[in-house]
């Protein structure tokens, strides 16, 4: 579709856009040697000049000897939760789940990896400029990235980026789900990933544990912290309501003063399309998210849910209570079943021609009878229709093309400035480090930034000719070529008057 819109001028069209200057980073690989490049000699600007030393090692004796750690071990001993000893192991085996590594061998070679994907599957991948204005600023106080969060390649493409323009590799904030995959939660350890569990509000050794060791990653790390304040990945691009627990414990050193400030950097990560958009499409019809794996046994496909707990036809019965659809076998089709008056599906798919048109029907509101509608999602839930869930068998994506990656850096954030006189410094040093909290003002800061931090990570949101030719065709009638084309040149002329970012470069 797109090849058809360039060839009647798409690209000729007058140059009306908002977008800011981007380097395709990947445009130079073509031309000379990956392996050369990821084997310089590589000196990183530190995100924040600290002199003490910051081995993974070193960050995690800070985190156990700190006083908050050391109270709650005392403790819980008092309220005979464990000895001091039996605590100390405990939260020294929590740190071992817990915390970074790095290692440059690893790092380089999944570099130079990342970089033959690149090249073989995306077009581009364009970095705004203003990174470089962003690395002249660096080493005075530390840093967090905050990216928008669309696919897991998100994780990797801010690490290469960190690489390629010569900035220290961020630590990164990484759910347990990876941490359990073979080989590769090891591998993201030792690219800088930090894991957490996915809840521990009621945990209160581990919440305490875990609240420090990001502390020292921002008191006593050079590196910058990245983590996606969004929470998990937007199935449907658009932004999620922000969470505020990770960047609540990486600003306490700062509202608590022990450093001087804190940059937050917005970033936005626009793909063409994403990697997992088959499975998005899955979950968006209520079909449970799989559970991540590096295998490809079908063992660790999910079962098939039984779909007719998430979609039931509004004026049909549930065929759970119908007497006359009780002998039918499990996603057939009955002979005397209820009809819809505006029924469009009703045969069983044959092909995936034919599984496609029942999907768009589907998907349009044209519901067939509710054992139709059954049926066809528990085939499409089926191991042997479901999207490839293992990382192995994922490698199919090395067949397809994903279009551009647009990574913008936006305007640095100094959390001193944002506070300005909202700050109350003087209530911490009134009280033992063991006993410091967030009062319930800086807590309704914590709460204003994230929500500032995702303004701007939507404000940066670059608009290709896919999502213009999406919302055009998205209302549901077919165009002519020529007229399609005028459609999203109209389109991008009124996104752009309001303020968005679009390039319709192919």
């Amino acid at each position: 579709m797109i090849t058809c819109l360039t060839s009647v001028g798409l690209m000729e069209a007058p140059r009306v856009s908002n977008l800011p200057d981007y380097e395709d980073i990947i445009e130079a690989r073509h031309s000379t040697s990956d392996f050369m490049f990821m084997s310089r000699r590589w000196e990183p600007v530190p995100a924040y000049n600290h002199p003490d030393n910051s081995s993974p090692t070193h960050l995690k004796d800070v985190t156990l000897s700190s006083p908050p750690v050391q109270h709650m071990i005392h403790q819980l001993s008092s309220e005979e939760e464990g000895t001091s000893e039996q605590l100390t192991m405990t939260v020294a085996a929590m740190l071992e789940e817990i915390g970074l590594n790095r290692n440059m061998v690893v790092i380089r070679w999944l570099g130079l990896a990342l970089i033959k994907i690149l090249k073989r599957t995306c077009s581009g991948l364009l970095v705004s400029d203003s990174i470089h204005r962003l690395k002249a600023r660096m080493g005075t106080n530390p840093v967090i990235f905050a990216p928008s969060h669309r696919s897991y390649a998100d994780f990797i493409l801010m690490s290469y980026i960190c690489f390629h323009y010569d900035l220290q590799i961020p630590a990164i904030a990484a759910g347990m789900d990876f941490h359990g995959m073979w080989g590769l939660g090891r591998l993201l350890r030792d690219c800088g990933a930090f894991f957490m569990r996915r809840s521990f509000s009621s945990d209160r050794l581990y919440w305490t544990v875990f609240s420090e060791y990001v502390n020292t990653l921002v008191t006593n790390n050079p590196s910058s912290l990245e983590f996606f304040i969004e929470g998990t990945r937007s199935r449907s691009g658009k932004t999620l309501w922000p969470k505020f627990g990770i960047l609540s414990m990486a600003l306490t050193p700062f509202l608590s003063g022990r450093i001087p400030d804190i940059t937050v950097v917005p970033v936005n990560i626009s793909y063409d399309r994403t990697l997992e958009e088959k499975l998005f499409s899955y979950e968006l019809l209520g079909i449970p998210k799989p559970r991540e794996t590096t295998r490809c046994s079908k063992n660790h496909l999910h079962p098939t849910p039984n779909l007719h707990n998430f979609l039931v036809h509004p004026n049909l019965p549930d065929p759970a209570t119908n007497n006359n659809n009780k002998h039918q076998a499990k996603g057939s089709f009955p002979r005397n079943k209820p009809r819809c008056s505006n029924c469009q599906i009703h045969q069983p798919a044959t092909s995936s021609n034919s599984r496609l048109t029942q999907m768009k029907f589907l998907m349009k509101g044209h519901y067939d009878c509710h054992n139709a509608t059954t049926a066809l999602l528990n085939t499409l839930a089926s191991p042997q229709e479901h999207p490839d869930n293992g990382l192995m068998k994922a490698s199919n994506i090395l067949r397809e093309q994903y279009g551009k990656i647009h990574v913008t850096f936006g305007q640095p954030l100094d959390v001193r400035e944002y506070c300005k006189e909202r700050l109350e410094r003087a209530s911490h040093s009134m009280v033992p480090a063991h006993m410091d909290r967030l009062n319930p003002r800086e807590i309704e800061l914590c709460s204003g930034l994230a929500h500032v931090i995702v303004a701007r990570q939507r404000d940066l949101t670059v608009l290709s000719p896919f999502n213009l030719v999406a919302i055009t065709l998205g209302l549901g009638s077919s165009l002519p070529l020529p007229e399609l084309l005028t459609e999203v040149l109209w389109l991008r002329s009124l996104l752009v008057s309001l303020g968005a970012v679009v390039d319709l470069a192919v």
